[in-house]
């Protein structure tokens, strides 16, 4: 456990510690590394945390297939209509 005092850092509070800037964040649930405060308690891991598996990124759609989708899509509506016509009489 560390103590947070007048003019410590994030930063330096790990460096103190050994311990890297991201674990000491974890540890202690901090989102904002500029943000301590004057006696605030810090939790120190003694082994760095197990790393969160990566989150998947969601594959972009290549360039041009909204477009194809779209266009694909308003053929097969004008078709549909054109068929309805035919069969019947509309």
């Amino acid at each position: 456990m560390h103590t947070v005092q007048p003019g410590e850092t994030l930063w330096a509070i790990a460096n103190r510690y050994g311990v890297t800037l991201q674990e000491l964040m974890f540890i202690n649930a901090i989102t904002n590394p500029n943000i301590v405060y004057i006696g605030q308690v810090l939790r120190i891991p003694r082994f760095p945390p197990t790393p969160l598996p990566p989150t998947p990124t969601p594959t972009p759609i290549p360039t041009g297939i909204a477009q194809r989708v779209a266009r694909l899509e308003t053929q097969v509506e004008e078709l549909t209509r054109r068929v309805r016509r035919l069969e019947f009489g509309r």
